[in-house]
């Protein structure tokens, strides 16, 4: 394990980045397989590049995203399991990183568990969606406005038979008012086809 005191009182000029990146990034893969104390030799190589640097202000959780996938909090918590053992604390005989931060067990599991929770009784009481049920609407819906088109189409004929009982040339009528009757007639049935009456 590299010697973090000497790199926090900067007595020791820090490996750069291009070094210390390949190692946590070394040093989180082994973790993942192979435990904890995988993780405190990357958290002390990110001690090491926090306390050199030679990261900018402000990008430090941009920069462990981009490098490594992880998380600032992970981060820090790695990188306080590193300075502990370096205090002289055994967080090596921990199971977990919560166990050897002096945690709640799963402290973060349950808050993630319980946000979920939340989120999930949000939706308890709204109907799920149903595809064939929206679809049915849908067919509903249209069937209703072809039935309101048709309708409409009637009842332009009705009035249009008795108007034209009225106003046909034969029946007392002239040609000028049952020419109207038929323009007016066929610009109803057009409106009537293409208009949705819901």
């Amino acid at each position: 394990m590299p010697n973090v005191a000497v790199a926090r009182s900067n007595k020791h000029v820090a490996r750069p980045l291009k070094v210390l990146v390949p190692l946590i990034q070394e040093e989180l893969i082994s973790g993942n397989e192979a435990g904890m104390s995988h993780y405190i030799k990357a958290g002390a190589i990110l001690n090491e590049v926090k306390d050199s640097g030679q990261v900018p202000w402000g990008s430090w959780g941009r920069w462990l995203k981009d490098n490594f996938h992880l998380s600032r909090t992970t981060a820090n918590d790695y990188m306080r399991l590193a300075r502990k053992v370096e205090d002289g604390s055994n967080c090596k005989a921990s199971l977990t990183i919560d166990s050897a931060l002096g945690r709640e067990p799963q402290e973060r599991t349950i808050k993630s568990i319980t946000k979920k929770n939340k989120l999930k009784s949000l939706f308890d009481g709204v109907d799920r969606v149903n595809v064939t049920r929206l679809a049915d609407e849908r067919q509903d819906r249209d069937k209703e406005i072809k039935l309101h088109q048709e309708l409409a189409l009637q009842i332009i004929d009705l009035g249009y038979r008795a108007m034209a009982t009225r106003l046909h040339p034969d029946a007392g009528g002239s040609r000028d008012a049952m020419s109207r009757l038929n323009t007016v007639r066929h610009e109803l049935k057009e409106f009537a086809a293409t208009r949705r009456f819901i």
